[in-house]
């Protein structure tokens, strides 16, 4: 085998970010390949950006994560990279690199993409996850019992949104109509398009409901 050409094939760690270099506001790839052109085409895919709008430099230290295709965020931490907590939003720095940072590279832990500065932020993150979900669950519940006669299209809620938020549609409908829980605290609003407005009303009145009960 030519030793030059086993080199050359070599994939080798890049940074990929756009123009103008890399900055805490913009997000940079990390790109495993074997030459510079196939990592900036391939790192601007990745950033949803053209290939002109990228520019792409070596990571040599890096490259020893190449098989792995993914490098720890405690090594990228150590290289001078800032991330922010996902449970409390506080930077995560090192402090080699940021005298005023607070952060115990021990404490940080990475989950599932997710990067945190410690395993209280974690934990009550993936409660409030939790919660939401519970939320969304029974307002799901409920408004299929408020309404079995409806048909709902779609659920909306899970977090990290607060309001919970169900589409539906009846008969003669041509847009539909939503049911809210603004602020997840149980208050439903019922509302249907301007345009439904009479073929709702023929609706409840086919149904002897005289209007529709939005508590």
């Amino acid at each position: 085998m030519n030793p030059e050409h086993s080199h050359a094939q070599t994939s080798l760690a890049w940074l990929v970010y756009p123009l103008g270099g890399p900055d805490e506001d913009q997000r940079t790839a990390i790109v495993f390949e074997h030459e510079s052109a196939v990592a900036r085409s391939k790192g601007a895919q990745e950033l949803g950006l053209d290939i002109e709008e990228v520019d792409v430099e070596r990571a040599p230290a890096l490259d020893a994560y190449r098989s792995h295709k993914h490098v720890p965020i405690k090594v990228l931490i150590r290289e001078g990279w800032r991330v922010d907590c996902a449970g409390c939003g506080s930077p995560i720095a090192s402090r080699a690199f940021d005298e005023e940072s607070q952060t115990d590279l021990a404490d940080v832990i990475e989950d599932q993409g997710r990067v945190f500065c410690h395993s209280e932020c974690k934990r009550y993150l993936d409660l409030a996850i939790e919660r939401q979900r519970e939320k969304f669950d029974a307002f799901k519940q409920r408004v299929i019992s408020q309404r079995p006669d409806l048909t709902f299209t779609e659920f909306q809620g899970l977090w990290p949104q607060v309001t919970l938020i169900a589409k539906f549609t009846f008969p003669g409908a041509r847009f539909g109509g939503t049911v809210r829980d603004q602020l997840g605290n149980g208050n439903l609003v019922w509302s249907v398009s301007n345009g439904d407005l009479p073929a709702w009303e023929a609706y409840t009145r086919d149904r002897n409901r005289g209007g529709f009960d939005s508590n």
